[in-house]
């Protein structure tokens, strides 16, 4: 592979855009699904460590918040719809 080639490029998965995501992980596509957390976990965990939560705190607010979002999906899809359509 050419070192020119972006991640996106060469894994071009990674460039799916969010709706694309949810979209996938509601067919069952479990790699959509770790490419979604991966994109998020960050912005998911800080908001914890903003306010002072103790890391092993603030991971248990990740993991509920993960699990929010999975039970969810349909309704991010669904909103999805309303605004593009």
């Amino acid at each position: 592979m050419s070192p020119a080639l972006t991640k996106a490029q060469s894994n071009p998965r990674k460039a799916w855009d969010d709706t694309r995501l949810v979209k996938e992980c509601l067919a069952g596509n479990e790699e959509a699904w770790s490419l979604l957390i991966d994109k998020y976990k960050a912005l998911i965990y800080s908001i914890p460590v903003k306010y002072n939560l103790p890391p092993h705190e603030a991971a248990d607010v990740f993991q509920l918040t993960c699990m929010e979002l999975l039970t969810r999906l349909a309704q991010l899809e669904s909103r999805a719809h309303c605004r593009n359509g």
